[in-house]
């Protein structure tokens, strides 16, 4: 059986930089940065109050 994992707690740092915790105990700073400049889909994503700066 397969344990799901998801993200218990996510901390915004600046840019697009964020600060993810998870279930399993894991965590660190991740920056996307260049997934936005990448791929359209990403970048034309709306706005979410709960991540914004």
């Amino acid at each position: 059986m397969f344990e799901c994992i998801s993200i218990a707690e996510a901390r915004y740092i600046e840019g697009f930089r964020i600060f993810p915790r998870f279930n399993t105990g894991e965590a660190g700073e991740v920056d996307p940065q260049d997934l936005v400049h990448r791929y359209e889909v990403v970048s034309i994503a709306p706005p979410n109050p709960c991540i914004s700066g």
